[in-house]
């Protein structure tokens, strides 16, 4: 697993720059063209929809970054290619490759958090302790490693382009529209309301707001990664390994 790792940290400083960029970028353009809009629309007891709305921000940036290189990162591995073969061929088993995938992913998906809530707090002028930025960031990571195995798992189980562009844009309106990043839920669906990763969101918002949190709807989210995780390395070695 070290040796992926390393290999993936290799060609990150090749292309730092564009890294960068993207976790700039990213959260600007999230708070230029999605929070600055619906700030006009919605109001938000206690603190303004802006502030709010930064940590739909970063869990947004967030998890569409570590989706999408989580999706490249597998296809490598799915797609009958020279490099496939090469890296499946190591003496690597489907459980460090995958590991290996999870972690990268997450670490840059966490970095991007971390770019997207200074970024958003800057331009919004507003000052967040940062011992709460801290907290917030423990609870990001269970969600960025369960969108991660999520990617993974698409990836895994489905083999058409269409259906997979059409899963992806799917997840993409749930995300933006039915998860609570940027409209507030004040009644949510049943099945939502119950769902760990509403609940951990809704932990993170009320750092911001009121300055309390509970821990165990992250220890679940993270449960359930845990779960999809093996589901994956059972799919994988169907997969990569036919």
């Amino acid at each position: 697993m070290k040796a992926l790792l390393r290999r993936e940290l290799y060609i990150l400083k090749h292309n730092l720059i564009p890294f960068i960029c993207i976790w700039m970028l990213l959260p600007m353009a999230i708070y230029l063209f999605i929070s600055i809009p619906l700030s006009s629309q919605i109001s938000i007891d206690v603190i303004n929809y802006i502030n709010w709305s930064s940590i739909g921000n970063a869990m947004y940036a967030s998890s569409v970054l570590t989706y999408l290189l989580s999706t490249n990162l597998i296809l490598k591995y799915k797609n009958k290619t020279s490099f496939s073969n090469l890296m499946l061929a190591a003496p690597q088993t489907n459980s460090q490759h995958l590991g290996a995938i999870i972690i990268w992913a997450s670490v840059i998906g966490l970095v991007q958090f971390l770019f997207s809530i200074v970024i958003t707090q800057a331009l919004n002028s507003s000052n967040l302790f940062f011992l709460d930025k801290i907290i917030i960031m423990i609870y990001g990571i269970p969600i960025i490693i369960f969108v991660s195995n999520l990617a993974i798992f698409v990836c895994l189980i489905v083999n058409s382009k269409l259906v997979h562009t059409l899963v992806n844009f799917i997840l993409t309106i749930f995300f933006l529209f039915s998860s609570g990043l940027f409209l507030p839920l004040d009644e949510a669906p049943i099945f939502l309301s119950y769902s760990p990763l509403y609940q951990t969101l809704i932990n993170m918002q009320n750092i911001i707001m009121i300055n309390s949190s509970v821990i165990y709807p992250s220890i679940i989210v993270l449960v359930f990664s845990s779960i999809l995780y093996v589901v994956n390395l059972v799919i994988s070695y169907k997969v990569l390994r036919k």
